[in-house]
């Protein structure tokens, strides 16, 4: 069942399109931004959708170098395994398991199991640029829609304004959190996180 997800994902690592205004190469800049620790056929509660990856943290650079896209996809869903669950993320990845398991009522070591975290754009743009509409639409109909019928979530979670503001403009149902980088207060989240849950509740 593992290995259904790693070729799922090589799919996504592997996809031949060259969008104008996106970073790429073979070792570093690949689409990625994904993680879960479910299996297909797993009842998903939440996907989790950032706007794009961002730049590569130092323990990723030249990790993607295996020319195989299934390969690239295991080492990075392994790489994203270690930044939430060994304590070894940024603020981000910190704040966002968190949130996730106010949400879920659940131990952060098991939220993982029922949410899938990944990114509407799977491609790092250049100084973490907004994606164009253009690319938007583009990776949306190549990768994320095929994400969505994959993992099937009860709810789609955006994270921040310009994913919320991109998933409307795609026409994508979905709740809303803060990004989890920002600095605000330190129960800023609680009111979104509440929200949520009321939802799922009514689901």
């Amino acid at each position: 069942m593992l290995q259904e997800v790693h070729d799922f994902y090589g799919t996504i690592v592997g996809c031949p399109l060259s969008c104008t205004g996106i970073l790429r190469d073979e070792t570093s800049n690949i689409p990625r931004g994904f993680y879960t620790q479910a299996k297909p056929g797993d009842i998903i509660t939440l996907m989790v959708v950032g706007i794009n990856p961002g730049q590569v943290m130092s323990d990723e650079i030249n990790l993607y170098a295996n020319p195989d896209p299934k390969e690239k996809a295991r080492i990075h869903l392994q790489f994203a395994d270690r930044v939430y669950t060994n304590n070894a993320g940024k603020r981000f990845h910190k704040r966002l398991l968190n949130w996730l398991s106010n949400i879920l009522q659940k131990p952060q070591e098991v939220v993982f199991q029922e949410t899938v975290y990944t990114n509407l754009v799977k491609c790092t743009t250049p100084n973490n640029k907004m994606p164009s509409l253009e690319v938007g639409r583009t990776c949306f109909s190549q990768n994320f829609q095929r994400e969505l019928n994959f993992w099937k979530p009860k709810a789609v979670i955006a994270l921040g304004v310009h994913c919320d503001s991109l998933l409307t403009k795609l026409g994508i149902p979905h709740d809303f959190l803060p990004h989890p980088s920002h600095h605000e207060t330190r129960d800023y989240h609680l009111p979104f996180c509440e929200k949520i849950r009321s939802t799922l509740g009514d689901s």
